[in-house]
């Protein structure tokens, strides 16, 4: 987080949100996120300011689902992933919550243009 924040400030990573090809389109995600949210949301975790997670660059079903969400691209990550051997790009995505926003500088608008292309 940006060094305006005190030192208390937490942010909340999903490491991993998948669902069984068979059980998909019946808002277990949505479900799963919601639910997650709505903890760090709540007046007890109001020092939490992000979500972050990842995903790949070619997961465009997960993308789709997150932008939705009002999740923000926030930056590419080449090779990121080992996948079966070979490496592929992934992307980093943010959801600011509680009034936590992204770091005021000159140059974050540009970096943030940049990952969007």
């Amino acid at each position: 987080m940006s060094s305006q924040y005190p030192a208390n400030v937490q942010v909340a990573y999903i490491l991993s949100l998948g669902v069984h090809t068979e059980f998909r389109k019946h808002g277990i995600a949505s479900l799963l996120l919601d639910n997650l949210l709505s903890h760090v949301t709540s007046p007890e975790n109001q020092n939490c300011k992000a979500v972050y997670l990842h995903v790949l660059t070619t997961n465009t079903v997960a993308i789709r689902f997150y932008e939705k969400r009002n999740f923000l691209r926030h930056s590419f990550l080449p090779y990121y992933y080992s996948i079966k051997a070979g490496h592929q790009d992934g992307f980093s995505y943010v959801l600011y919550i509680n009034g936590g926003q992204a770091p005021i500088t000159i140059v974050y608008p540009l970096y943030h243009i940049r990952c969007t292309l």
